[in-house]
């Protein structure tokens, strides 16, 4: 499991119902992404930064802010957001996933990297692990991650048709958990409530 190329790749799109433009938007002194970017780097055991954004025309600002800052940005399908992640992971030959959304600008680096560390050497190899599940989270909302290996999402890419698998990248694997070696990842004072 050593010397395996691990990327977080960031989920971001300037279309939002809530807050249009939010993961741009201004928060201090630089825009939302911009500090979840720079605290991503801040993990020791994240290798490359991604950020998965789409083809549509709103989303061009993000891959200029992507150039400006030097920072590898793919795009793709609005609503895909599966092959979406998936093409950033291929086209940037990653080995493991750590999956973000770009709405959570203090993600917190050190939990980032309690996760893969536990990705990287529970035996036998996990294929997918996160710090929340659906019901069951014991990080605040923001703090939320999930990691998965690039062959397991490679088959999920190729079986799943099902429209909120493919919306939500993720939710094949918490839904069949008898098919791959999954872990939540608990902390061990429940915040979830916050």
């Amino acid at each position: 499991m050593k010397n395996r190329k691990v990327a977080a790749i960031i989920q971001a799109r300037m279309a939002s119902s809530r807050l249009p433009g939010k993961v741009l938007t201004m928060l201090g002194h630089q825009p939302a992404l911009e500090w979840m970017i720079n605290r991503v780097k801040r993990s020791k055991l994240i290798d490359h930064v991604i950020v998965a954004t789409t083809t549509d025309p709103s989303d061009d600002a993000v891959e200029d802010f992507c150039k400006e800052r030097d920072v590898a940005c793919v795009r793709g399908e609005m609503f895909d957001v599966l092959d979406r992640v998936y093409q950033a992971a291929k086209q940037n030959e990653v080995d493991v996933i750590v999956r973000l959304t770009g709405d959570c600008p203090f993600i917190d680096p050190d939990l980032l990297d309690d996760l893969v560390s536990v990705f990287l050497e529970v035996e036998p190899p996990l294929v997918f692990a996160a710090n929340r599940l659906p019901m069951k989270r014991t990080v605040p909302i923001g703090l939320d991650a999930e990691i998965c290996s690039f062959e397991a999402l490679e088959k999920v890419w190729k079986e799943t048709t099902e429209r909120h698998h493919r919306e939500h990248v993720m939710p094949y694997f918490y839904e069949n958990p008898d098919l791959f070696n999954t872990l939540h990842l608990k902390h061990d004072t429940d915040y979830g409530h916050m």
